[in-house]
């Protein structure tokens, strides 16, 4: 990847497609920036777009300034840049604020919200006295119960929306804001949960009280590096 990464591009999405045996996806990202082999890396996603072997191609964790370098690098080899995966939900609206989702609504690039649920904190099944096991609990512990009125609120609207789930609620919110919000699910029942928060809509009002609500509590841990 660090002597040849334009090659390598396409190499990995060769093996890729072996392994899955297809000769085509819909989508093949970037997930991390390149730094110094940035250029080298768009190429490579260009070279694999036009040789037909993806649909679209997409970044993650870019910066807005970064975002807008890709896109033009794309742009002039007539590549549309089709998303920019970045972690976003209730508790962490950092990409409201250092202007990656402005350039990505403005550059038509889909935002792919991983960590949509701030690590379980907004399914509303955690509390101070049941937490996740292992590294979560420690990110959990501490903020559980501090947005506790947030979920409260979460439940009513989901209530009134025709019996939604706290999760799929904070999904919905996601929806709204014009990203797609990307879930775990560990099992069919929760990718059944996770689904149901497709097919409606939270009111503007609803999203700009979730929107007020939020803005209170301490931001979820992201990744620095997404902000270079």
């Amino acid at each position: 990847w660090v002597m040849q990464p334009r090659e390598a591009v396409g190499k990995a999405l060769r093996g890729s497609l072996e392994r899955l045996g297809t000769d085509r996806c819909d989508l093949y990202q970037l997930h991390w920036p390149g730094f110094f082999a940035d250029a080298a890396f768009w190429d490579g996603l260009a070279d694999v777009y036009h040789a037909g072997l993806v649909r679209s191609v997409g970044v993650s964790n870019y910066s807005a300034k970064r975002l807008r370098s890709a896109h033009k690098a794309l742009a002039d080899r007539g590549v549309p840049l089709a998303t920019n995966q970045i972690q976003y939900s209730l508790l962490l609206r950092t990409p409201e604020e250092n202007g990656v989702k402005a350039a990505c609504d403005e550059l038509g690039v889909k935002i792919l919200a991983y960590s949509p649920l701030a690590q379980g904190l907004l399914t509303g099944k955690y509390n101070e006295n049941s937490l996740p096991e292992g590294p979560r609990a420690n990110i959990l512990k501490e903020r559980v119960t501090e947005v506790e009125p947030l979920i409260a609120e979460m439940r009513l609207m989901g209530e009134a929306n025709g019996g939604k789930s706290v999760a799929q609620v904070a999904l919905n919110w996601c929806i709204c804001k014009g990203s797609i919000p990307i879930p775990g699910a560990r099992n069919a029942q929760q990718a059944e949960i996770n689904a149901g928060a497709m097919g409606w809509r939270l009111s503007e009002e609803e999203v700009a009280k979730l929107d007020r609500l939020s803005a209170q509590y301490s931001k979820m841990p992201s990744m620095p590096l997404a902000e270079m």
